[in-house]
Order: structure tokens, then C-alpha cells, then sequence
């Protein structure tokens, strides 16, 4: 194998190297020539062949200035050297020392490890009893300030009271664990702090609430938050809102009394007039508002002291509470009692008038539920209402009882006109005005109800009793229900329609008082039994008129021999024809007489209108006497007519063969219907 030109000639070698060299990139040569840089100042030809002499030079310089600099730091290193062996020797002297010393001090060591571990318990100790004493031992600052007299109120003895009761606390839980001598000497010591501490607290909360006598009280929240901390004492807590209920009474009662004979201010007064009410007392002549005004009043207070007494207890827990706020509201209102009581009996034994009674006796019942609701069923001053309304109650009955004694026991005589007379109209309107007070009561709809039943009951009875006694006035010598017919067949004469009148005008009186009654009474609800026995009397009243209608009726067209008679029954076949027998008015030439009358009725039925008939006041009682009577007279006629019809009866003259024989028409049931009925 040949050789090239660049392995025989090394030159060559080194010459294509140099030229092959990418001077750009390489980084050495380009720090090489900057280093030469500074010692070849120019690019000759001179500098570039001694080039290799300076750059050794100039190494050479350098290396002279390395070995000065490193002469100067092992200069520095042996010196270093000597002070490190001489510190070196310096700490094992030290050290063996230290070795001497503490051959010496290990007694002491030991001690004093047995002195720091002593210490660590008293450490420990110190803090348990610490944490004993806050737990289960009120603080001597607390009980300082729980010992002291209080006269004045402020955050620090609540709040000591408040711990005081923590531990007291954390003294029963200790006694319950099984610490109990201990537990019992600390709740002991704590006890008798407490007690000092809330006799202290009642003794500054009754003087503050002993001084609330005023209108409208202070209730600042010392006093309040004091009576909750009371509530862990329940009987001091009792002692002070009976305190508070004492005081409390005091200006209720110096209140009312100068609200009745002074007057008050607007906030209290029920009609206050320029920001201050005239004195109650002044409205004595006017009992309903006189009574009202001063309900009004009571109740009035009565709120605002429950107001009160709410906001006093507002920071007391839930126990309190509604019992004992009710004792408190009966004891502050307990003052208001007598008073009042005494000037409403005053005024009730001295009234006559039964409508104001009534209206006094609405406003009681509606104060006595509103008061009760307040106060509650048991408190003095619901007991005086509630007697006070009873006795109002009985003076309005026995002023009742009175009117009925006095107008109704004796009956007048009725009026020409046989309407209801003064005595009947002054009692209508007097239960009238009773209703228009009862619509404007502001009781319950069930109480109203209630009481005017009992009024009405109390009022209508002796009415309907008096008018049927006025009534049985005009029945000297009338005749009954079942006797009108025997009476105008008997005795067809003056004196025996003169008893048919009679008998009408008692009832045509009668009917129009009840009627009267009963209109009056139509749209209550609580006189529906009343009613009922008026409609029974009413109806009777009708039936009676309208017997006496068809009395009348019957008399007049001479047909009432040939009824009456047939009422009592006729049978051909055993007691022979009817024209034979002898009783008056049974003759043929009687019927035609009869019937030509009968034929005056039919042409003009008012023509024998019962007169008494024009003297009923409701125009509907008068077209139900006409219709009923006219249905009677149709239902009586229809039987006339089919026993003159019958040829077993005799009366030939009726018969179809020679009804046109005669002047007289027999007119059939159904031409009489229409001629009576239809009209």
C-alpha cells in the first residue's frame, strides 16, 4: 500500500493541521491570541519571530510573581500553625483541669440534679394548687367584692358573682366524684360567700325597686340583670318583685285616684283632650261613659304594668315567669278593687234605666274577658268584675222584673181599634232598643246571644200573658173555638152574634200583638224558641178567625142548620129523608131562601166579611182568614151541595129534571170554586 504525501512528510502534516483549525470556533485559541495580544503590541515581522522567546518570558515572569505570593502564604500558614498548637496545648491544660474540677464536683452534680428535680415537682404542685384554687375557691379579689356592701351596681360584682358560681358548681361535681371532704369544706366556704354576696344584691335591688313609684317607672338594666342573678335565690327573688308589686300598687292606685278627681295626663287618660283628660268623676251624670271611661283606664294600666313587669323580668330565664308575673299583676292591682267597686255599686243601686244597665253590663262583660285575658282568671281584681258585672246583671233583671210588675201585670182594656195599646208598643220598643244595644256590643257573638235570649225570655213571657189577658177582657160572655157553630144555630140572635164578636175581637186583638211580638223579633237568632211559641199562638189566633169567618158566612146565607147538622152525620138510609125531618132551616123553601143568599156571597164575598176582620193590622193575616174561610165554606158547600143532589134527601126541586123549573140555581162546587177561590 502506498504512503501519501502527508505521512512521509510530517510537516506537511502539521501544516494542513494548522490549516484545517476553525479559529472562529474555538474558544482556546481566540483566549490564546488575546493573552498575546498584550505582549505583541504590533503585527512585524521582528515581533512574530521573537514571539516564542517573549511569550516564554513572559511566563517566566509570571511564575517569579506566583512564588512570591505563595512565600507570603506560607509565611501566613506557619504562624497559623503555631497559634493552632498553641491553642491546642493551651485547651488540653484546659481540659485537664476541667478533669481535676470535675473529679472534684460530682457531689455536687449530683445534688444539684436532685435539687432540680425537687424543684420540678413544687413546680408541678404550684400549679395544681393554682388550678385547685380557681376551680374549686372563689379569688380573694372576688370575694372581696362579693363581701363588700353594695351601693352601687356595676359589671365587676356580676361578673365575680358569676364565678363565684362556677366554683360552687365544680365544687358539687368534685363531691360527686368521690372528693367529698374536700369538696365539702370548699362548697361550704363558698356557700357562705354567696349568700353574703346575694343578701347584699336583694338588699340593693329592694331599695332600687321600693323607689319606683313614679308613673312610668325607670327599669335600667342593673335592675334587671340584678333580679335574673335573684332567681338563684327563688324566695328573695319573690321578696323583691313583691317589693316592686308593693310600690307599684302605691302609684296605681294614686293614679286612678287622681285620674278621677284631678284628671290625668293623655298617655294614661282614655280621651285626653289638650294633652290632659278631664277628671272622670265629671262624667258621673253620664253612667255609660262614667263606667266606660273608667274600664277604659284599668285597662289602660293593667297593660302597661304587665309592659313593665315584662321588660323587669326580660333578662330572667323561663322559670319565672307567668305565675309569678300573675301575682305580681293581682297585687298590683289589687288597690284599683275597692274604688272601683264602690263607685259602680253606687251608681247601679240608682239606675232605673234598663237600657243603659244593658249597655253597662255589654261594656263589663267585654272589659271582664279583656282583663282577664291580661291578668288572668284568678286575680282580685277579674274577681271584682266579674261581681260587679253579676250585680249589674241583677239590677238590670230586677229593674225587668220591676217594668213587669208595674206595666204588665194588670191588663188594659184594649183599644177600639184592637191594635196593641201603649203598654204592648213601649215594651217592643224596649226590647227594640235592647237589640240596637246588642248590635253594638263588643262581646262575643255567643255572650250576646246568651244574654239577650235571657232578656228576650224574660220580656216576652209576661207580654204574651198580658196580652192574652188583655184580650180575655172582651170574653164576658164570648163563646169558645168548638162552640162558634152551636152559637149561631142555637141562639141565631143579637146576643149570640153579640158573643161571635166578642169571641172575634179578643182574638183579632190577640193576633195582632202577636204579630206585633213577632215581627219584632224576626231577625234574632237567640229568640227562635219565642218565636215558635208565637207562630203556635199566631196559628191558633188564625184557626179562630177563621171559624168565626165561616160562622158568619154560614149565618148569613141562612146555611147553617143544614152544616151543623151534617157534621153530626145524616144517613138517608136509616134516618130517612132530610127534608122531613123538623129541625128549622131544613124546609125546601128555607134552602132556596138559603141559597138565594148564598148566591148575595158568591156575587159579593166582602159583603159578609167578618168585621172584626177590618181590624187586623197585617194585610197578609187578612187574604189568609179570607182564603182559609172561603176553602171552609167550599169544603162545607161541596157537602150541601151532595146531599141536596140525592134524591134520598127529598129535595126533588134540585134534582136535574127541574132545576130549570125553579129560580133558584144550585151552582156545582166547581162554579163556587171559582167564584170565591179564584178571586
Amino acid at each position: 500500500m502506498g504512503l501519501s504525501q502527508r505521512d512521509i512528510n510530517p510537516l506537511v502534516n502539521k501544516i494542513h493541521s494548522i490549516l484545517e483549525i476553525d479559529v472562529d470556533n474555538n474558544q482556546d485559541i481566540v483566549d490564546g491570541l488575546h493573552s498575546i495580544s498584550d505582549i505583541l503590541p504590533a503585527n512585524t515581522l521582528r515581533l512574530r519571530r521573537d514571539m516564542r522567546c517573549k511569550v516564554e518570558k513572559h511566563q517566566l515572569e509570571l511564575y517569579e510573581k506566583f512564588l512570591d505570593e505563595f512565600c507570603i502564604v506560607k509565611e501566613y500558614v506557619e504562624s497559623l500553625d503555631a497559634s493552632i498548637n498553641e491553642m491546642l496545648d493551651t485547651c488540653r491544660s484546659i481540659n485537664s483541669q476541667l478533669m481535676d474540677v470535675k473529679h472534684r464536683t460530682n457531689d455536687l452534680i449530683t445534688e444539684a440534679s436532685l435539687l432540680r428535680d425537687e424543684s420540678n415537682k413544687c413546680d408541678t404542685k404550684s400549679k395544681v394548687l393554682d388550678c385547685l384554687t380557681r376551680i374549686f375557691q372563689i379569688l380573694p379579689a372576688d370575694e372581696e367584692i362579693l363581701r363588700s356592701k353594695l351601693v352601687s351596681m356595676d359589671s365587676d360584682f356580676f361578673n365575680a358573682l358569676q364565678r363565684a358560681r362556677v366554683v360552687e358548681e365544680n365544687c358539687k361535681k368534685l363531691m360527686q366524684s368521690g372528693g367529698q371532704n374536700f369538696g365539702l369544706n370548699m362548697l361550704d366556704s363558698t356557700h357562705a360567700t354567696l349568700e353574703i354576696a346575694y343578701q347584699s344584691l336583694y338588699q340593693w335591688t329592694q331599695g332600687e325597686l321600693r323607689c319606683k313609684t313614679q308613673e312610668t317607672p325607670d327599669l335600667p338594666a342593673d335592675i334587671r340583670r340584678s333580679l335574673a342573678e335573684l332567681q338563684e335565690r327563688p324566695v328573695l327573688f319573690k321578696y323583691a318583685l313583691d317589693e316592686y308589686a308593693n310600690a307599684r300598687r302605691v302609684a296605681t292606685v294614686r293614679s286612678f285616684i287622681d285620674a278621677l278627681t284631678l284628671g290625668s295626663d293623655g298617655s294614661s287618660s282614655p280621651h285626653p283632650i289638650g294633652g290632659r283628660s278631664k277628671p272622670i268623676e265629671l262624667l258621673s251624670h253620664d253612667p255609660l261613659r262614667y263606667t266606660s271611661d273608667m274600664l277604659a283606664w284599668m285597662h289602660q294600666v293593667t297593660a302597661s304594668e304587665k309592659e313593665y313587669l315584662d321588660t323587669l323580668t326580660r333578662s330572667c330565664h323561663d322559670g319565672v315567669t307567668n305565675e309569678l308575673i300573675t301575682m305580681c299583676l293581682d297585687s298590683i292591682t289589687e288597690g284599683l278593687c275597692s274604688p272601683f267597686k264602690m263607685r259602680v255599686e253606687q251608681l247601679l243601686v240608682s239606675m232605673q234605666d234598663v237600657i243603659t244597665l244593658y249597655r253597662i253590663n255589654n261594656v263589663l262583660r267585654f272589659y271582664e274577658h279583656t282583663l282577664r285575658g291580661v291578668l288572668g282568671p284568678s286575680t282580685r281584681l277579674s274577681s271584682t268584675l266579674t261581681e260587679v258585672q253579676e250585680l249589674s246583671w241583677r239590677v238590670l233583671f230586677n229593674c225587668l222584673h220591676q217594668y213587669i210588675r208595674q206595666a204588665l201585670e194588670q191588663p188594659d182594656y184594649p183599644n177600639s181599634d184592637l191594635s196593641p195599646n201603649g203598654t204592648v208598643r213601649d215594651t217592643l220598643q224596649l226590647i227594640l232598643e235592647i237589640i240596637r244595644a246588642h248590635d253594638i256590643s263588643l262581646l262575643s257573638k255567643e255572650v250576646r246571644e246568651a244574654c239577650l235570649s235571657e232578656i228576650v225570655n224574660t220580656l216576652v213571657v209576661p207580654l204574651i200573658s198580658y196580652c192574652q189577658n188583655s184580650a180575655d177582657r172582651l170574653l164576658l160572655n164570648a163563646v169558645t173555638d168548638t162552640e162558634l157553630l152551636n152559637v149561631a144555630t142555637e141562639t141565631p140572635t143579637i146576643d149570640g152574634l153579640s158573643k161571635l164578636s166578642q169571641r172575634s175581637k179578643s182574638v183579632t186583638y190577640f193576633a195582632n200583638c202577636l204579630y206585633l211580638m213577632e215581627t219584632t223579633l224576626a231577625n234574632l237568632d237567640c229568640a227562635k224558641d219565642q218565636i215558635e211559641k208565637l207562630d203556635v199562638l199566631f196559628n191558633t189566633s188564625v184557626d179562630t178567625l177563621v171559624a168565626a169567618q165561616v160562622s158568619v158566612i154560614l149565618v148569613e146565607t141562612r146555611l147553617i142548620s143544614l152544616v151543623k147538622l151534617l157534621e153530626n152525620g145524616h144517613d138517608p138510609s136509616h134516618d130517612g129523608p132530610l127534608i122531613n125531618r123538623a129541625e128549622a132551616g131544613l124546609s125546601e123553601p128555607e134552602i132556596r131562601n138559603a141559597l138565594i143568599h148564598f148566591d148575595v156571597y158568591l156575587s159579593n164575598p166582602d159583603r159578609f166579611c167578618l168585621p172584626e176582620l177590618c181590624y187586623v193590622n197585617a194585610q197578609r193575616l187578612r187574604k189568609v182568614v179570607r182564603r182559609r174561610a172561603a176553602d171552609d165554606v167550599h169544603s162545607r158547600y161541596t157537602k150541601v151541595y151532595n146531599v141536596l143532589i140525592d134524591p134520598a134527601n127529598g129535595y126533588t126541586c134540585f134534582s136535574s129534571a127541574s132545576q130549570n123549573q125553579t129560580s133558584v140555581t144550585l151552582r156545582t162546587p166547581q162554579q163556587v170554586a171559582e167564584l170565591i177561590l179564584n178571586c
